[in-house]
């Protein structure tokens, strides 16, 4: 019986218990009459209050099976539904909690998602990528928005990782495979099965980019190998020295002498290889301290008149330019800057020939001031020029020279510690040219 058939029949219900209350003033007959339409016109009527009640409770319902888990039903007509009223009521409240947590679960999971160094990809059962991170799409080179939804061997750039998911896919195992991309590129890839048949089973792919920890490696196996070259070089040739003069008679004072120089300059060399060791571990260990001061140009400049009698030694000009007046002081640690000057210029003299020049001069840039060290030597291959400033890196024209290869890796940290920048410009045959940028000191006006 639908709603407006029910209307009708209490209106109509309604309208004969009337009639029999009417014609209850006739007699005992009618009086009883009347009693008993009334009677079924009251039932009437609450009937259609309990199907009212049932027909919200069923819209609530469906609101509830549609997602809508704010629905809620008010007090009943009927109170004989007021408990089925209640009950709905704490299922929906229930509900929008559940909804509520399960919404901040998802936030904070794709927080992590997109924050995540190590890639991410969620594969389905058919095989296409459902999810992926920002990790994930910049390590495979791919654009979130188009690779979501395709085939996932469409996707990956190498074939060993489709091998891998297959694997995953139809065996059910973890799969773990270290890939190498160009000799550039190392990536830590893992697949773990997620569930389902072999026809459908979906996977969770890892990958994690060890590219840096290999570099890392590199640089740790190549400082071991130079730091053995340069140690086995003197400690062979103080062997060969010690051997020799315990050779010679007593009547040869003379070599015994020589002998004994050549050993001191190579004691000498070890102990500056040790220095300069200790020095450029604390400055990777951690910032290096620093006495700032202002220092004029002019007194940076000055540190490198220490230097001059090893340029007259080896035959070398050695020009100190006057700074203009206009420039400011810079901040710096006099004994860092000069640690910074002596191994600029000492480098400069050592791959400068006899008759050649050694030029400094300071001018500026900027909100600070640059210092140039420039030089008539050998110079830099433009293979060699950006390594130069990498600890123990010889070119090979200067691993013919003694040396650590550690006095540019210094300077450069000092440099960066004062919060300035250092670089080198060069060409082979036609000298170098490397300077150093210092901020400029606040001054009061």
């Amino acid at each position: 019986m639908s709603r407006a058939v029910g209307v009708l029949l209490a209106v109509a219900l309604a309208a004969l218990a009337g009639w029999a209350a009417a014609r209850a003033q006739t007699g005992l007959a009618g009086l009883a009459g009347g009693a008993a339409l009334a009677l079924l016109a009251r039932a009437g009527w609450l009937w259609l209050r309990h199907r009212r009640g049932l027909t919200a409770l069923q819209h609530g319902l469906e609101r509830l099976a549609q997602g809508q888990p704010s629905a809620r039903l008010h007090q009943p007509a009927d109170a004989r539904l007021a408990p089925l009223y209640a009950a709905f009521n704490r299922l929906a409240a229930g509900l929008q909690q559940q909804r509520a947590q399960s919404a901040a679960g998802q936030a904070q999971l794709q927080a992590v998602l997109e924050h995540m160094a190590d890639g991410v990809l969620i594969v389905d059962g058919q095989g296409r990528v459902q999810r992926l991170n920002p990790a994930a799409a910049r390590l495979l080179a791919l654009d979130r928005e188009t690779a979501q939804g395709r085939p996932f061997s469409q996707v990956v750039w190498d074939h060993r990782l489709i091998e891998a998911w297959r694997a995953c896919r139809d065996q059910g195992r973890e799969q773990v495979h270290l890939l190498e991309q160009g000799g550039q590129t190392f990536v830590h890839a893992i697949f773990t099965p997620l569930g389902g048949t072999d026809a459908g089973r979906a996977c969770l792919v890892i990958l994690q980019d060890l590219s840096r920890i290999r570099r890392l490696e590199t640089v740790r196996r190549d400082f071991i190998a130079n730091l053995s070259h340069e140690l086995r070089t003197p400690l062979a040739g103080l062997k060969v020295l010690v051997e020799t003069l315990l050779d010679l008679g007593p009547a040869r004072t003379t070599d015994a002498a020589r002998l004994l120089q050549r050993m001191d300059e190579q004691v000498d060399y070890l102990a500056r290889l040790v220095q300069d060791l200790l020095d450029l571990s604390r400055l990777e260990a951690g910032p290096a301290r620093l006495q700032l001061q202002p220092l004029p140009p002019a007194q940076v400049l000055a540190l490198a008149e220490r230097l001059r009698p090893q340029a007259e030694r080896k035959g070398v000009a050695l020009e100190i330019r006057p700074p203009a007046a206009r420039l400011p002081a810079v901040l710096a640690d006099p004994d860092r800057i000069a640690q910074v000057v002596g191994n600029l210029v000492h480098n400069a003299i050592k791959f400068t020939p006899p008759g050649g020049r050694v030029t400094l001069w300071a001018e500026t840039d900027g909100e600070g001031v640059r210092f140039v060290v420039a030089d008539t030597g050998m110079g830099i291959a433009a293979e060699d020029l950006p390594r130069v400033f990498e600890r123990f890196y010889k070119g090979d024209r200067a691993r013919r020279s003694q040396g650590s290869g550690l006095g540019l890796a210094i300077a450069k940290h000092l440099v960066e510690a004062h919060g300035g920048r250092i670089g080198v410009e060069s060409r082979l045959g036609q000298g170098s040219r490397f300077w150093f940028w210092l901020p400029a000191a606040l001054t009061e006006r």
